[in-house]
């Protein structure tokens, strides 16, 4: 029965998972990419092992600004899925800014929810995954300054994505999005 699962997973990943990738720009020529800010060239994702379940649901409550409750699609069940890769700014107002933000993104929205089919097949009520809606919203997130990248847990996310996260950090800290705002004005402060 495992093995079925397994294999079902498997031929889902190859069915749904890769028009996406391949609807992607995943060639190191991207035009748009300054190679001062991105020093890290992602790994192509079609090259990597690890394999991922999907499951679809609706966001029905968002905790906090890398947090929510996700009822799963053709069930009753509902799980607090918790994002991978991310940490939330200590200031009060950028924690709630990223709630909110997140809400905007995903909140009464269908997603699927990316996770180690290990992990799903204990049935848990919380997982740390990947979430797109249709983006990855994690990644939304550092991007836009709201979160900060944080090495996740083994296998909760791939490496391609770990390089993207790390990616738009560094973009939001060169531009002074964000959080990052306020760290480069207290920092020039200190130095004047």
């Amino acid at each position: 029965m495992r093995n079925k699962r397994l294999a079902a997973v498997m031929v889902g990943m190859a069915l749904g998972l890769l028009p996406k990738l391949y609807a992607q720009d995943l060639s190191h020529d991207w035009p748009w990419v300054n190679l001062e800010v991105y020093p890290e060239r992602c790994v192509n994702p079609l090259m990597e092992s690890q394999g991922w379940l999907i499951f679809k649901g609706k966001v029905i409550e968002v905790i906090d600004g890398r947090t929510v409750v996700v009822a799963v699609q053709d069930s009753r069940r509902k799980v607090q899925v918790q994002l991978a890769g991310l940490n939330l700014a200590t200031s009060r107002e950028y924690r709630e800014r990223s709630r909110e933000r997140l809400g905007q993104i995903v909140l009464n929205r269908s997603v699927e929810v990316w996770v180690n089919p290990t992990v799903w097949e204990k049935q848990p009520l919380q997982v740390t995954a990947v979430m797109y809606a249709p983006g990855d919203a994690g990644l939304s997130l550092v991007a836009s300054g709201l979160a900060i990248f944080a090495q996740p847990p083994l296998y909760t996310m791939s490496q391609y994505a770990e390089c993207q996260y790390r990616n738009a950090e560094r973009e939001a800290r060169v531009h002074g999005i964000g959080f990052w705002s306020e760290k480069q004005q207290a920092s020039r402060a200190r130095v004047q």
